[in-house]
């Protein structure tokens, strides 16, 4: 029951800091200039600088398999999400094109929501090794996202990116931090060298303000967010019933057929 209690409370925790961005851009103490800055921020410096240490930290050759894991894991998800959605938009015909409501069903948030919850629920013991498995997840997630992911919801538009501007976007700076940790790490195993202490200090104070940032960001964006009146019931239904039955209930099936022991890796696939 405690155990319980206190896993509430730092969920609630996480979702009240998004109420205060929700507020705070509402009451106009952050703009959307200022929003826009934030995640910047993020994106750019506190993100990388958490994913590099989780990575150089976490790794060593025994992890390669989670790695494949999880990879194989975002893979499979997508194309569940994007094949039921498929079937749901043949047979509800909903008025949105159909590329869209497939990226919005198969694509999946790996940073923004489950970072701040396994953080609050797994608790500060475990708060390295979390990050380290986002950080596989964006290895994976970052190219299927500016590529398979930009095709669908651009598919109904008479414009479509070249391959080197979704090339430019997807190589982004946590996919480059995130490999980065990956190579230092090798580098130092190979080659014995100390490990540099006062750059990993640094690099996890700034990954630290990672949570916070995400939840005022995540809070300004919903405050922005307006809903449109081109929504329509099945389009909204079909991607709900994608992303809250048919792909949770696809992963607790993976995880009995694959069963893994980490319960970091399980509670963040689910």
């Amino acid at each position: 029951m405690v155990s319980f209690q206190a896993t509430i409370g730092a969920i609630l925790g996480v979702f009240l800091l998004g109420a205060l961005g929700y507020f705070a851009f509402r009451r106009r103490l952050i703009s959307q200039h200022g929003l826009t800055e934030i995640s910047r921020v993020l994106i750019d410096l506190c993100l990388p600088a958490a994913l590099f240490y989780a990575m150089f930290v976490q790794y060593d050759p025994t992890k390669t398999s989670v790695l494949w894991f999880v990879g194989s894991a975002q893979l499979l998800f997508l194309v569940v999400g994007m094949l039921a959605m498929w079937g749901l938009a043949t047979l509800w015909r909903p008025p949105q094109p159909i590329g869209t409501l497939c990226g919005l069903a198969s694509l999946q948030n790996n940073v923004y929501l489950p970072l701040p919850i396994a953080l609050a629920v797994l608790g500060p013991s475990k708060h390295i090794e979390v990050q380290f498995v986002i950080g596989c997840f964006v290895l994976f997630f970052t190219p299927i996202l500016w590529s398979v992911g930009v095709v669908l919801l651009t598919r109904s538009h008479t414009e479509h990116a070249g391959w080197w501007s979704l090339a430019k976007k997807g190589l982004n700076p946590p996919f480059f931090a995130a490999i980065a940790g990956l190579g230092a790490k090798m580098l130092w195993l190979n080659t014995g060298w100390q490990s540099p202490k006062l750059l990993l200090d640094v690099l996890q104070m700034l990954g630290n303000a990672t949570v916070p940032l995400a939840m005022l960001v995540l809070g300004g964006m919903l405050a922005e967010t307006q809903i449109s009146k081109a929504l329509e019931w099945r389009g909204i239904t079909a991607v709900a019933l994608v992303k809250l039955l048919i792909v949770p209930v696809s992963a607790l099936v993976f995880l009995r057929l694959v069963p893994i022991a980490d319960p970091v890796v399980r509670f963040i696939i689910l």
